[in-house]
Formats: C-alpha cells, structure tokens, sequence
C-alpha cells in the first residue's frame, strides 16, 4: 500500500520573522545603514518645523543635510506643499509671541471680573479689592513682557521677503539637486484618482486627510506615489523623516510609534524589493550626528522634540508625561555641567527622553535618567548596560533627581553601577563608581 506521505507534496517552511517586516524593530544599524547608503526622504512637515526651530537648531538640523549628500531626497508635492505653506508658518512662528500675551490680556479681564464679583459677595472693601487687583495686573504683565522678550522671533522678522529669508538660505546652500520632478499631467490626475480611491476605503496614506479639498486631500498620496518611483529607480531602501504622526502613515499602540504601517511597508517591497524605514525630526537628528560626527547638541535636540510634540511618542498618563519631563532637565541640566568642563556631549541615537553619551577621561559613557521609583530595579539596572552597549559605550550612568539611601546605594555598588544626583544646591553629587571616573564635582 503507498503511503499517502508519498503523494504529498513539502514546502520548506518560514521563519518566525520572514514576511513580517513591518512588525520588527529597526536597530541601530539599520538606522546607520539607510542614512548612509538608503534613500533619505523628507516630507514637507520637517521643512516647515525649521521656521520654529532655534536658529542654532536650525542650523544643526540643515547640517545634516549636506552630510548626507545626493542621498537626501524631497518629493516634488512635498517642496510644493512647503512653498505654498511658507508664508503662513512665517506668520505662525512670528506673531505668536503676541498672540499669546493678547490672550493672557483677555484672560485677566476674565478673572478680573470673576475676582469683582467674589469680593462683592464676601463683602470685601473696596481697598482690599483693589489690591488684589493690582497683584493680579502685575503679575500678568511681568509674564506679558517675559513671552515677548523671550519668545519674539528676531531672526524671521523679514522672512516674508524671500530674498531675506534665513531658512531659504540655507536650505537653498544644502539643497541645490535634491528635489524630485513633478508627475505629468496624466500622471497626476491618475495619482488625485487613486488618493481619492484610498482616502474612501481607508488605505493608507492620505485617508486622514479627508477633510481637505480633492488636490490637497490626495497631497499624502501623491508625495508616496513619487518616493515609490524614486526608491524603484534607485533600488534602495526608504528612511522616511516626518514630524506627521498621523495613524495613515505610523503604526501605533498606546500613543507610541513603533514603525511604518505594514501596508506602506508591503507595498514599497512589492514595487521595489526594498525595506521602508521611518523616524520622527528628533530620533533623526539623533542617528545623523550620531553616524557623521556632526556637533549637533543636546539642546538642538531638545528643541526639535519639544517643537513636534514629545507627547505622540510617550505614554498619555500624567504622572509618565511629569517623569519624562524630570528626564529631559536633569539630563540637560548635567550635559551643561559637563560642557563647562569642557566635555561634549552627544544625545543617544535611539533612547529618548534626554539621554546622551560623553567622552570623559578617554571613555565614553552613556547616561540615562532613572526616577527613585525604578533606580533600584533589576531590570532596569540592566537596560542601562544593555543600551550604553547599543550606543557604543563602555559604562552606563544613571541620573537621578533623588538622592539614593543607604540601601540604594548598597544595591548599585553590588551590581557595579555609577549614579549621579542633583543636590538641592545644584551640586553633582555620586556613589564610589562615579566618583572614581570623575563625573562628579560641585557644580
């Protein structure tokens, strides 16, 4: 009798991993890899954020720019999005100081008129009343005058004028032939088709921008469609920088952004072959400073960050959002200490939230910020040798705003870890292993 095995034919079977591109995490040097080899797209959300960047920001973002050279490319409908946006973020970035002290002006009436209306029900004196008053007025202008002097945007006071403006400057030095051409006529109104095509049965990307008119509804398609064909002619992978953090173009959970959708993913391999990579403005600063050895600092960094809104990428509850905050000052607060002693410090390219790695006394060290609620874990002792190994380091430092006890530091001498604190005199304080490397002294 034959066996029915016989009959039957066997496939080789897949890996866990094959197939699911989308769904792994990009590394480092994958990161490394398409920046210096790949083909490096910016969407029109990076150009325009350059007007409300800090000019040193500025300047460190469009350094990058000219490092990476004719592997740098803009999607025609991208640049024409950006021109045709310009004037309006120039505005944006230059009247907003006032717009927002005219609003506090607003405010103060409000509660000036609330503050009348409580005095006259508990029965408050006329003196008393106008007191208060006055405290509340100079309080409100002092803060008035700081948002103008501090927040008005000297430097884009001409920026209308296109033969003023700094942005388009610069960008004109570092872009010279990196825009893609436009779609023929044919092919545009077929691109407006299909954009229109995916916006109705939810395709990605474009399908959020559904409350646009039919030419600008479709803009998301029409600059993927463009990327695809230059991926195709040049047969490289995709790294796709965008400040969008719009659910047609990221895969999501919980707030945080883990990747690409797996359907644009699919699609630019099936049209190419390659593999699509994408990151937020800051996580790129990060890998091309990191990767050309550019002197990008840590407040060019933050700055980015905090301009695209760390919160798309942070988990939504308050008491998280209040911990990455502490992150970021400590952090910055020790990498300008560390700048006076005359150390540069470059921010990770992957860990957020204000970590950075400094040569000090021919090491190098990644630091990290660890509230007193995890710097005695395990595990977190762990991810802070795992990432400082990610880096490139050879130690990874904890800092802290808390200054540990006994028994932490007992537990962070056992497993070999130097820690950092910030004393209530702005001092830098640390545990044995910190202060024999030399990364602590009054401050």
């Amino acid at each position: 009798m034959t066996d029915d095995n016989e009959h039957r034919q066997v496939r080789d079977g897949a890996n866990i991993a094959d197939n699911f591109g989308a769904y792994q995490t990009a590394s480092k040097d994958d990161y490394h890899r398409v920046l210096a080899s790949g083909l490096v797209v910016l969407d029109t959300s990076c150009l325009l954020s350059l007007y409300l960047y800090t000019p040193q920001t500025r300047r460190d973002f469009i350094g990058t720019f000219s490092a990476i050279g004719p592997n740098l490319w803009i999607p025609h409908e991208a640049m024409q999005e950006f021109w045709e946006n310009r004037e309006h973020i120039v505005e944006e970035a230059t009247k907003l100081s006032q717009r927002t002290s005219d609003s506090l002006r607003s405010l103060e009436i409000k509660m000036l008129m609330e503050m009348q209306t409580w005095g006259r029900r508990v029965s408050l004196s006329t003196d008393q009343l106008d007191s208060l008053e006055n405290i509340l007025s100079r309080a409100v202008e002092e803060v008035q005058q700081k948002i103008l002097s501090t927040g008005t945007r000297n430097d884009l006071s001409e920026a209308r004028d296109t033969t003023r403006d700094p942005v388009l400057r610069e960008l004109m030095g570092a872009l010279e032939k990196n825009v893609g051409p436009p779609l023929s006529q044919s092919e545009l109104e077929n691109a407006i088709q299909e954009g229109q095509r995916r916006l109705a049965n939810k395709i990605p990307p474009g399908y959020m921008d559904r409350n646009k008119a039919d030419r600008s509804a479709s803009g998301d398609y029409i600059k993927w469609e463009q990327t695809l064909r230059e991926a195709e002619l040049r047969s490289r992978d995709v790294l796709l920088i965008t400040a969008d953090a719009k659910e047609d173009w990221w895969r999501r959970s919980r707030g945080r952004l883990l990747g690409p959708r797996p359907e644009l993913f699919e699609e630019l391999a099936e049209r190419t072959g390659k593999k699509l990579f994408m990151a937020r403005p800051d996580t790129f600063l990060r890998l091309a400073s990191n990767l050309f050895s550019l002197p990008v600092t840590f407040a060019s960094v933050d700055n980015v960050l905090t301009v695209e809104g760390s919160e798309v990428n942070i988990d939504r509850r308050p008491e998280t959002h209040d911990i990455h905050a502490r992150a970021q000052l400590i952090a910055m607060a020790y990498s300008e200490y560390l700048s006076k002693r005359g150390i540069e410090t470059k921010p990770a390219t992957q860990d957020q939230y204000g970590s950075f790695t400094a040569n000090i006394n021919g090491a190098c060290y990644f630091f990290k910020f660890r509230s007193a609620a995890t710097v005695l874990r395990v595990d977190m002792l762990g991810s802070i040798s795992q990432a400082a190994q990610q880096e490139g380091a050879e130690e990874g430092v904890i800092l802290s705003d808390a200054i540990p006890n006994p028994i932490t530091l007992a537990i962070l001498e056992r497993n070999g870890v130097a820690a950092i604190w910030r004393a209530a005199d702005k001092s830098w304080s640390g545990n044995a292993y910190a202060d024999q490397k030399g990364l602590t002294a009054s401050s």
